[in-house]
């Protein structure tokens, strides 16, 4: 398999932990780790996430891997409660941070 990016999620996770305080989320394991075969060729695709503990955001990670490729990706984003909080307190002329 092809190896460039192990840093990616432990970085993004380490640098965001503090202001978050994430927490890992219900997942079947299918979804964390699984390998397709296609044409013969492995491809290693593996996932987490994790959720902010006021539930306001989420880390979302996912990695294709094969001999020739490797992608990762990492995604922070509110969650649906964070931003209806937001639009409250906007409302209400108040600061929601």
């Amino acid at each position: 398999m092809k190896n460039n990016f192990d840093w990616t999620f432990q970085d993004a996770f380490e640098k965001t932990n503090p202001l978050f305080n994430w927490s890992r989320e219900d997942r079947p394991a299918e979804f964390e780790k699984n390998t397709l075969l296609n044409n013969g060729k492995e491809i290693l695709i593996t996932s987490s996430g994790f959720v902010a503990e006021n539930n306001t955001a989420t880390f979302r990670y996912s990695r294709i891997q094969s001999a020739v490729l490797d992608i990762a990706t990492v995604m922070i984003y509110p969650t649906v409660n964070s931003l209806k909080n937001a639009r409250i307190c906007m409302r209400m002329g108040i600061s929601s941070g």
